[in-house]
């Protein structure tokens, strides 16, 4: 089982980044996203000896402890062009449906709480950090968020109602991914990801 701290999870993973990717993932089927993604995550060990400082704002640094990722089935023909024709190709060589959109969720030591921005790389990956600079070490945090509504808030850009656009109307997740990135900075971290579900109803208010 886990480290102690309370009650350990009931689904745990433990995430080391280790001048890799790594990741695990939970299918959804194409459908609606529910009320809310819960889970719970402590990071033990920040990112630390690389061979550059971790910094999701830059290539060189776009890396991160823990994440967890949803994939949205974003209509194409709202992704600007230039985007929609990489997007394409790379989903040709790869023989992969890649996403058109991905929602991070972050815990990133080297900015504040609550940074948000699109990734170095692609704007396709658009991420929130829900722990930040100084965010307290070896003690479990409880997380949940209303994914649609992140999604819009994120990809307004690229909705016809932008930020106005109900919820009802947000793509449907296609695949939830929990992971730890350090292949950039080539450092090490240590962290936990447990409890990973959906909540609707009651079980949907804010931990």
């Amino acid at each position: 089982m886990g480290p102690g701290d309370g009650d350990p999870p009931r689904l745990l993973d433990r995430l080391r980044g280790q001048r890799r990717r790594r990741g695990a993932g939970v299918s959804r089927g194409g459908r609606p996203a529910p009320a809310r993604l819960q889970w719970r995550w402590r990071l033990d060990e920040p990112l630390s000896g690389g061979q550059a400082p971790a910094d999701i704002l830059t290539k060189a640094g776009d890396d991160a402890a823990l994440k967890v990722c949803v994939m949205f089935d974003h209509a194409l023909d709202r992704v600007p062009f230039v985007e929609r024709t990489v997007l394409r190709i790379a989903r040709r060589v790869s023989g992969e449906a890649l996403p058109a959109a991905t929602v991070c969720y972050v815990w990133d030591s080297s900015h504040p709480a609550g940074l948000q921005g699109a990734n170095p790389y692609s704007k396709r990956v658009r991420f929130i950090s829900l722990q930040g600079q100084g965010a307290a070490l070896a003690r479990w945090v409880a997380e949940s968020r209303d994914v649609a509504q992140d999604f819009i808030a994120l990809f307004a850009d690229e909705l016809p109602d932008g930020a106005g656009t109900p919820r009802s109307a947000a793509p449907a997740v296609t695949r939830v991914l929990i992971g730890a990135d350090s292949d950039n900075t080539a450092s090490t971290s240590s962290g936990w990801v447990g409890d990973l579900r959906w909540a609707t109803g009651a079980s949907a208010s804010t931990p």
